[in-house]
């Protein structure tokens, strides 16, 4: 599951944590006016995730940080039973699932995306955040409800492996709007 094929990134890895690899291209989209792309997102969860595991390392997570490619196939496999079926393999024998993480989860955090074509190696435009709380969803987005189609697309999904009906309701959530065309990842991550 590492974010980015080889052949896309010469030379090896600048950092990785858990499975997330970064590279180097990576790091130049940490630069003022830059789009965040889904590894730099999935890093800086999985660095929350450990600090919060580092914070209080006797005690189990209530929530559960996924990966922008778990948003990404809920909104294009439209369907609860094959997403439970790829979120239900194990990575190692000895990890649970995303699927068994899921169901313990007091509060699921999903960063959402608006690109449209699977085959495309990177794309969209626009990252909001939705949220599973309480048997509701909420949606966060920095650019009035630009991605509220696509949360609820996800939320269809997700719905049913969460307990809820296939017609969930999403409550699009105040939020701090940016004022420019490149800094939603970057609410996302402030959001999160």
């Amino acid at each position: 599951r590492v974010h980015q094929m080889a052949d896309d990134c010469p030379g090896p890895p600048v950092h990785c944590l858990r499975d997330v690899a970064v590279y180097r291209h990576d790091l130049e989209l940490l630069r003022p006016g830059q789009w965040l792309n889904d590894t730099i997102i999935a890093y800086f969860f999985e660095s929350f995730r450990k600090a919060a595991a580092d914070q209080s390392p006797d005690k189990a997570l209530t929530f559960l940080l996924l990966e922008p490619a778990v948003a990404f196939m809920a909104a294009m496999f439209r369907e609860p039973e094959i997403l439970k079926e790829a979120l239900s393999v194990r990575t190692t024998k000895s990890e649970p699932s995303i699927m068994e993480l899921m169901t313990g989860a007091q509060l699921l955090v999903l960063p959402i995306n608006d690109k449209d074509d699977p085959n495309e190696h990177s794309g969209g435009s626009h990252w909001s955040l939705l949220c599973y709380r309480n048997g509701c969803f909420e949606h966060y987005d920095s650019h009035r409800e630009q991605n509220a189609f696509r949360a609820k697309e996800v939320a269809r999904c997700l719905g049913p492996l969460l307990g809820t009906s296939t017609t969930p309701k999403v409550v699009q959530m105040a939020a701090p709007q940016q004022s420019n065309g490149y800094d939603c990842g970057m609410y996302v991550l402030a959001i999160a």
